[in-house]
């Protein structure tokens, strides 16, 4: 099964259900399954409100055509192209924004050539964030 190979928390709340209501009838235990769905949905809901609360989600409609085809010359993954546009136009909202990719074939590589020609401050790969061990 999909969930139990997955692990899920739902699993461990259906067992817990089970188990403290053997011998109930079948009409009782789709009742509660019922309940549990509800409060495992409205626990949903809350957390995806909390998100949302936190996290901005930009929705970018400009096209930045001359950049598009000065970063073309360079990078050939159009899905990377369309990284650095959006970081490109979160960085005209905000200063001082930093690119943190693991894109190390297209983006880490021209980094120089990314924040030369957007409003980005920098491109970081995120190997430059690993814990660096004390020997």
């Amino acid at each position: 099964m999909f969930a139990r190979g997955e692990n899920w928390r739902i699993l461990g709340i259906l067992k817990s259900i089970f188990d403290e209501h053997k011998g109930y009838s079948s009409v009782i235990l789709i009742k509660l399954l019922r309940d549990v769905q509800r409060r495992y949905d409205k626990e949903y809901i809350d957390r995806f409100n909390k998100l949302k609360e936190i996290v901005t989600i930009h929705n970018r409609e400009k096209p930045y055509l001359e950049i598009r085809k000065l970063l073309e010359e360079f990078i050939e993954d159009w899905d990377d192209i369309q990284i650095i546009l959006d970081a490109h136009y979160v960085g005209n909202l905000s200063k001082n924004i930093i690119l943190i990719t693991g894109d190390y074939n297209h983006i880490v590589p021209n980094k120089k050539l990314i924040c030369t020609h957007t409003s980005l401050v920098d491109v970081k790969g995120l190997g430059d964030y690993r814990a660096k061990s004390i020997i």
